[in-house]
């Protein structure tokens, strides 16, 4: 399956690999699936891992041959996949870049009043693994009523705000809102996007 993954390049040592998911699997009206690689000194880091066809860690070796880890963003929602996860996030951010400027950002699976959610943000009671993040969402006192992010592709807006970004306060966040553009009803994702506009 040599041609599945399409590679484009959109910044400096920033690379999108897309798949072509709708071939296989139209029912959901997505064409692509996309990842994305980013190729630094010491290391890249692959951003979400796609749907499993064909060999990725092939198309990466074309771009770079440092080491590649995998930054997976999609939380299952099931104990105690959750609690083991967000500590492990934890862990790494620590170790990795606590002392960076970060933004942790993804599909959690988990609404906002989650131990998780309380964990990044430094509430949790606990964990002495709190995190420093803040959620630009609750800054800004935004409404969590009729802010789900998860669509079934159908434009419900009726669940919770599963899909966070959430950063350190280091950062300037100067908006954040959840884009619901649809073209005759069609959605491009099962997720709504969210979007922060942020200053460093």
């Amino acid at each position: 399956m040599t041609t599945w993954h399409t590679i484009t390049s959109i910044g400096e040592n920033a690379y999108q690999i897309s798949e072509p998911i709708g071939i296989i699997e139209p029912r959901f009206g997505v064409s692509t699936v996309n990842m994305y690689l980013v190729v630094g000194r010491e290391q890249a880091a692959l951003i979400d891992s796609g749907m499993g066809i064909g060999d990725v860690f092939a198309e990466i070796a074309k771009i770079t041959s440092l080491p590649c880890m995998v930054l997976n963003t999609h939380y299952h929602w099931d104990e105690p996949y959750v609690t083991n996860t967000s500590s492990l996030i934890m862990e790494k951010w620590r170790k990795i870049a606590a002392d960076l400027p970060t933004i942790l950002m993804g599909d959690f699976n988990l609404p906002p009043t989650s131990d998780t959610h309380k964990l990044f943000c430094g509430e949790s009671i606990t964990s002495d693994l709190n995190g420093e993040f803040v959620d630009p969402w609750i800054m800004f006192e935004k409404s969590e009523q009729d802010e789900g992010t998860y669509n079934d592709f159908t434009g419900d807006k009726s669940g919770d705000r599963i899909d966070w970004i959430l950063v350190t306060p280091r950062f300037k966040v100067n908006d954040i809102q959840i884009i619901h553009d649809n073209i005759n009803n069609k959605y491009p994702s099962d997720h709504f996007p969210v979007v922060a506009i942020l200053k460093l």
